[in-house]
């Protein structure tokens, strides 16, 4: 092997080795902040039953005993065993150089479409639907429907038929832009009211869902919003909850935008195109619901994937209310883990 090659390769091993070991240490460490409050309450003299929750003396006992044993027993191999976890530190590192390189500035750069599809599409979660097992409606989706999503993420032509026309009588855009902002055809609105119902079928493993209701039905609120409709109000009947309803607006957003200075800016800050029009929603109902003691939470959504951070956080949180309750059906790890997020997100 020629010495550059040979010392590219030494470097290499050398980087996985430090990755491997910095992600033991850091695992180490969390396992060790979380069966620390464990081990003081054992000390104290709280008795669990084998992590099953069969405490008679507390109600925390049986998170403090997941977090002591489950939890701690379950990460020991990753902390005993880093050889065994490089891939994941070298693929984070290979794909995030990847990435770097489509979005640099300068001579030879991509189009600022380019790059705002592609900041777009590696938001968190955004590419969730490539490993959503069929087992409800909602997770399927016919052949025309996967070349078509593949097509619009990959920045690929969707039609060519230059004699197509949209009902408002502009031509249709090769790329599918036009589609994505025109108020006439119902496509925006069939896209939001699927996205609504997929949302709500969530929310109704958790607790009792209503569907586009009119403000005014909800509470007191201005003359101005009281036609408003609301796409989700639930009553979660969870005790972390600090309000009886929280509501939730969907809404989307395309990150190439006609206004140049926003495409510029869409193209250079991640999420930025979402977190906009989460603030619009914000701005719209927020006070409103405050003023009925109810929470409020924009799910805003762009259109290549990425999902704001409050859209994040409602999903993340209803699905870890869900798999609570859903005894025997989430594996011990799992629900460790949500204990322990919902005590540090709730505290």
């Amino acid at each position: 092997v020629a010495p550059p090659v040979a010392a590219a390769r030494g470097s290499a091993r050398a980087a996985a080795q430090a990755a491997a070991q910095a992600t033991a240490q850091a695992t180490a460490q969390a396992a060790a902040r979380v069966a620390a409050p464990a081990d003081r309450a054992a000390a104290n003299g709280i008795n669990a039953d084998n992590g099953a929750g069969e405490d008679r003396g507390s109600d925390r006992a049986p998170r403090i005993q997941l977090y002591s044993t489950t939890l701690r027993s379950l990460l020991c191999t990753e902390i005993q065993r880093p050889e065994l976890y490089f891939q994941a530190p070298m693929s984070r590192i290979f794909h995030q150089a990847q990435l770097q390189d489509l979005l640099k500035e300068g001579e030879g750069s991509l189009p600022l479409r380019d790059k705002a599809r592609i900041r777009s599409a590696a938001g968190p979660g955004a590419g969730n639907w490539l490993e959503a097992r069929p087992v409800t409606q909602a997770m399927t989706m016919s052949n025309p429907a996967i070349g078509t999503a593949f097509r619009w993420r990959f920045g690929l032509p969707l039609s060519h038929d230059p004699s197509l026309r949209c009902l408002c009588g502009q031509p249709v855009d090769a790329l599918g832009d036009h589609f994505q902002l025109c108020n006439l055809g119902g496509h925006r609105q069939f896209r939001h009211d699927g996205c609504r119902r997929i949302v709500a079928s969530l929310c109704r493993l958790v607790g009792t869902v209503q569907e586009e209701r009119h403000m005014h039905t909800i509470g007191t609120v201005p003359p101005e919003m009281a036609n408003h409709r609301i796409d989700i109000v639930m009553d979660d009947g969870y005790n972390r909850s600090p309000t009886l309803y929280n509501m939730a607006d969907v809404t989307f957003t395309h990150p190439v935008s006609t206004n140049q200075a926003k495409l510029t800016r869409y193209s250079r800050i991640d999420g930025a195109a979402a977190q906009e029009a989460a603030a619009r929603k914000m701005r719209k109902y927020d006070q409103v619901a405050r003023a009925m003691g109810i929470s409020f939470s924009p799910l805003a959504v762009e259109t290549f994937g990425r999902w704001s951070s409050k859209a994040l956080w409602y999903i993340r949180d209803k699905a870890a209310s869900c798999a609570l309750t859903w005894d025997g059906k989430v594996n011990q790890r799992q629900k460790a883990l949500n204990l322990l997020r919902n005590q540090v997100l709730h505290r």
